[in-house]
């Protein structure tokens, strides 16, 4: 048993080794903004990095919450500057993928049950917007 456990936690020094090596990305977000069907994240300053093959965290740096979420590698080029990819439905924003030079692949998050809804809910509704058009002689100049 005693083996076992030096096993172990040799062998947690060893993996955790190249995910510590990653630092992830850090970016302001303007806007408000989900993490799969986590609870709406604030808009603020975010540090992302991945925790483990494919799972990441999101962390809000003034407050501190943080999310965990499952992730996919994406085959995308590494960029020489991190990126942050959003999917917008109506005025709710997704997280959809992180880029940036210190991951070694950038990082998918796949589509919820929170964003399918989002999204088959903007191919339903119908929006109706009354333009008001002002009579003729109401855009004439003054003086005329």
């Amino acid at each position: 048993m005693k083996n076992l456990k030096m096993t172990l936690a040799v062998m947690g020094l060893f993996l955790a080794g190249p995910l510590f090596a990653q630092q992830g990305v850090q970016a302001k977000v303007p806007f408000s903004f989900y993490v799969g069907n986590s609870q709406l994240m604030p808009s603020g300053t975010y540090r992302i990095a991945p925790c483990s093959t494919h799972v990441a965290t999101v962390r809000n740096c003034s407050s501190g919450v943080t999310v965990f979420h499952m992730t996919r590698p994406n085959d995308k080029k590494v960029q020489e500057q991190g990126k942050l990819v959003f999917h917008k439905y109506g005025d709710k924003y997704f997280l959809k993928e992180v880029q940036g030079p210190s991951i070694s692949t950038g990082l998918a998050i796949p589509e919820t049950k929170n964003e399918k809804t989002a999204r088959d809910e903007m191919a339903t509704v119908t929006t109706f917007e009354t333009i008001t058009i002002p009579k003729p002689e109401d855009t004439k100049p003054p003086n005329q």
